[in-house]
């Protein structure tokens, strides 16, 4: 479907998962675009360089990465990493977290610091408007962040934070695992075993 434009492409998706529901039998679509994937997979198994990396449902891919690759492959734009070694007395312990991730889309662009969340400050490099969403592109002491709001513009020529609620960052450990937020989970994510 890469070759169709996105008005049709978007069509035709549709059709397949109304056509997979009207079946009722079991489809295998193999493809590289998240987007397809995320939209017409009722389970989704995900690969790299033929090893499984996570297989689940789509909103666990997305919500639940087991590790580094899958927080980075699935969301458009990839979850933000920031290596611990960049945070000032970040309060990890003996290494066992190398990177905090966060989605661009909880991330709050503010002119002050957050109280109970991360918080680091930024500048807007440039941003994207698509509609109903705009995403930033924002240059930190950790490198280069993104973040989106929603219908929410935000003033791109002053010093901002860009800042996180602590429930929603993840913890990755050196092997790339995504140790944290999975404490409350009651199912269990399905990995590669050599994780």
């Amino acid at each position: 479907m890469s070759n169709l434009d996105a008005k049709l492409r978007q069509q035709m998706r549709s059709e397949l998962v109304q056509l997979h529901a009207k079946l009722g039998t079991t489809f295998v679509y193999v493809t590289h675009d998240q987007v397809e994937a995320m939209s017409m997979g009722d389970e989704i198994v995900l690969l790299d360089q033929g090893e499984i990396m996570q297989m689940a449902p789509p909103l666990d891919l997305y919500n639940y990465p087991a590790n580094r690759f899958t927080a980075q492959f699935i969301g458009t734009p990839p979850m933000n990493l920031v290596s611990v070694d960049q945070l000032p007395s970040a309060g990890f312990s003996e290494k066992a977290v190398e990177q905090i991730g966060f989605r661009p889309e909880k991330a709050k662009l503010r002119h002050f610091p957050g109280n109970d969340q991360f918080s680091m400050p930024c500048t807007i490099l440039n941003r994207e408007t698509l509609g109903s969403e705009i995403i930033y592109r924002l240059d930190t002491f950790a490198g280069k962040l993104y973040a989106k709001t929603f219908n929410e513009p935000v003033v791109d020529d002053e010093q901002l934070f860009v800042s996180v609620n602590n429930e929603d960052i993840y913890y990755f450990k050196e092997n790339g695992r995504c140790i944290a937020p999975y404490l409350n989970r009651e199912t269990p994510i399905k990995v590669r075993s050599t994780v």
